[in-house]
Parts: structure tokens; C-alpha cells; sequence
């Protein structure tokens, strides 16, 4: 995702109030270059304020769960912390339209 699309999704969602309880929660697919999954797998487990991090099957290599306390913590996050791990090819971020802890 390019950095300008990524900020766009964030404004809407700023904009519109899809905050739940304040915090925010995404979905980010990860793909690697061939044969790197393990190592970005163990580069994004080093990372603080992940909640899980998991290798997958098919079209994405990995999916990280991440909570945030804003929007500019996450775009700090995908775009300082995961794009520049090496081995990391592409990514997309699902940012969830609500969040309310049970």
C-alpha cells in the first residue's frame, strides 16, 4: 500500500468517528519474498505492541494483529516498523470499523 492510500483510510476513519472505545484495532496481511517468511515472522515477533502474529497459507505470508491507541500510531507502525523489515514484499492493512472490549 502506498503511503499516501494508507493515509487516506486513516482520515476517512478519523473522520467518520469509527472508534469504538478509543482504541485501534487492524488486520495487517504481509507478504515476503520467497523463502523469508520465518525470517520477518521472528522480526515482527521482536516488534512491542503486537498482539499476535501469525504465518499463513495461500496469497499473504502473515497476518498481524495490532492494537493502537490512534491512527498515527498505526501508520507509524505499518509504514516505519513492518515495510521496512527485509524480506517483506507487500502489505495491506484492514483497519476494523469498531472495537469495544467485552
Amino acid at each position: 500500500m502506498h503511503w499516501l492510500q494508507a493515509y487516506q483510510i486513516i482520515w476517512l476513519n478519523t473522520v467518520t468517528g469509527c472508534s469504538g472505545d478509543g482504541l485501534v484495532v487492524a488486520y495487517v496481511l504481509i507478504t515476503t519474498a520467497t523463502g523469508k517468511e520465518n525470517y520477518v515472522l521472528e522480526q515482527m515477533r521482536k516488534l512491542p505492541g503486537l498482539s499476535e502474529v501469525h504465518q499463513l497459507f495461500g496469497q499473504f505470508d502473515l497476518i498481524v494483529r495490532v492494537e493502537t491507541k490512534d491512527y498515527d500510531t498505526l501508520c507509524d507502525m505499518v509504514l516505519g516498523k513492518f515495510r521496512t523489515i527485509s524480506g517483506v514484499t507487500s502489505s495491506r492493512t484492514l483497519i476494523t470499523a469498531r472495537f469495544k472490549r467485552d
